[in-house]
């Protein structure tokens, strides 16, 4: 029994007509028998279904997570939720297949098909094969598919090693992604992204240009006497959410001047860490939106 796959399905069907349910029915008992019910059901789906946004409970979200650890379904469509439930019900005989399945639906799949296709990643049986395909995603500009593999998706976290993780943060950061959305951020830091994202910003000023206040989250814990110059000119000319975001950077550094400046803010701190980048991000990314 795939507990994700039923997972998925009750939050079909309170949220589709009976005649789509009939549909995906038909397509599911159709899809034990062969793959062509599987190429079939992927692409028509879009006459059933449409891209309405899920309402997700709490309750609801927190079956997720309890799922999948990472699992946030929570900024899926309809549409989108029925294409991976789809996926999670054909029977996949091994890995070869999977790997020879998905990269046929790539080879003809659009944007919101390719959204579809990398929001399984951490759900399907086979899930370290996908990995050289993750990586190959992380390539596009277009937003939406890199938003799939990057943000509010356990994959990267749990397969890429550190170069492609680093790469995949770095793109992000050029992107203007909402940097919080990535799971396992601070997990997953680590001392050469810390030194990319600061030479990073290094160009960007020399540029006369800004940077995004949560890029300094991946440089927290690895503060030291090569960057503090940094942190010390984010906090002197940077606007309110860039000087947040530096002294809460302050707070994951053992670095002794980046302790003495998180004694000095201990007091003013207002619930955790996770939410307050949380908070730095929502607010940035509302005012570049």
């Amino acid at each position: 029994m795939n507990h994700t796959a039923d997972y998925l399905k009750g939050i079909i069907e309170n949220n589709a007509q009976p005649d789509a349910l009939n549909w995906l029915e038909d397509t599911r008992e159709k899809l034990q028998e062969k793959v062509s019910a599987l190429y079939i059901g992927f692409s028509s789906s879009s006459r059933y279904f449409q891209k309405t946004p899920l309402n997700l409970s709490s309750a609801e979200a927190e079956k997720a997570d309890a799922l999948c650890p990472g699992f946030q379904p929570g900024g899926w469509d309809l549409l989108q939720t029925v294409r991976v439930y789809i996926l999670l019900e054909y029977p996949f005989a091994d890995a070869e297949e999977q790997c020879a399945v998905f990269t046929k639906l790539f080879d003809s799949a659009d944007i919101h098909e390719q959204v579809s296709l990398y929001s399984s990643l951490p759900l399907l049986p086979y899930q370290e094969v996908m990995v050289p395909q993750a990586r190959e995603g992380l390539r596009t500009n277009i937003t939406t598919v890199f938003d799939a593999i990057a943000l509010q998706n356990p994959f990267p976290a749990q397969y890429f090693r550190e170069e492609a993780w680093n790469q995949m943060v770095l793109k992000a950061v050029f992107m203007q992604r909402p940097l919080y959305k990535i799971y396992g951020a601070d997990e997953r830091t680590n001392a050469q992204l810390a030194t990319m994202l600061t030479l990073f910003a290094h160009e960007r000023w020399a540029a006369g240009r800004k940077v995004m206040p949560e890029l300094w989250r991946f440089v927290g814990p690895f503060i030291d006497e090569s960057n503090f110059a940094d942190i010390e000119k984010v906090i002197a000319e940077g606007d309110g959410l860039e000087v947040e975001a530096a002294y809460l950077a302050c707070e994951t550094s053992n670095y002794q001047k980046a302790v003495q400046i998180r004694k000095e803010i201990d007091q003013n701190n207002v619930g955790s860490a996770d939410e307050r980048w949380q908070q730095i991000g929502e607010q940035f990314y509302l005012q570049h939106s």
